[in-house]
């Protein structure tokens, strides 16, 4: 059986809404489509007007990159599109995965909920480049460079500080100390082996004359 469109122009759906009954082992499973709006980026992307299209009895047996396609033509798309699944939910997008070509679409099939649909939204060139939408998407997941580097250069800095406290006192303190030692030494020598003359020598005079 061949996948069938159907269209509904209110975002507030609830997930399971029109889903038809496939049965718990079925290899059918309904793609819900959010097209023609826009991504935003607030911290988390967010997918901002549009509308959404439901894609019934798809097989996952069956399943590529072509169809996606087909799918999109079929609801009047045009232009340069590209494509995530949500891993989180068919409403999430803060978990998206892009859909580059049949191995990821065999992959969304890994993520079909319990109601037997899988979330798709689209993203179109006129409104914001894939190119940047992808990169806002993968930024989420790496961090910042520019934070990154000042992270580095602080750990650098602080143990340049540390080796240089540690191995390098101060000139002029160690200095100081050495001066102080040395003219301790200096005093002790003058006090211990050389008595000073002019005491001795006015002893020596006052014996003469008592003598």
């Amino acid at each position: 059986m061949e996948w069938v469109l159907l269209t509904d122009t209110t975002p507030k759906v609830p997930p399971g809404r029109i889903t038809p009954k496939y049965g718990e082992n079925s290899e059918y499973f309904t793609i819900r489509i959010r097209h023609s709006g826009t991504f935003v980026f607030f911290g988390t992307p967010s997918y901002l007007g549009g509308e959404i299209s439901h894609i019934d009895f798809c097989n996952s047996n069956e399943m590529s990159l072509i169809e996606i396609h087909s799918m999109a033509k079929e609801i009047g798309l045009e232009g340069n599109l590209a494509y995530y699944f949500s891993s989180t939910g068919v409403n999430d997008t803060n978990a998206l995965i892009m859909i580059k070509d049949d191995f990821d679409v065999v992959n969304l099939c890994n993520f079909i909920d319990e109601n037997r649909m899988v979330g798709v939204f689209i993203n179109h060139q006129k409104f914001a480049p894939p190119s940047s939408a992808s990169e806002s998407l993968e930024s989420i997941e790496k961090p910042s460079k520019g934070f990154s580097h000042s992270v580095h250069e602080g750990l650098e800095v602080r143990d340049e500080v540390d080796n240089t406290m540690v191995r390098e006192p101060s000139k002029g303190f160690s200095n100081s100390i050495d001066e102080r030692l040395d003219n301790r030494d200096e005093a002790d020598n003058i006090v211990g082996r050389e008595p000073r003359k002019g005491f001795s020598n006015s002893r020596d005079e006052g014996l003469e004359i008592r003598d």
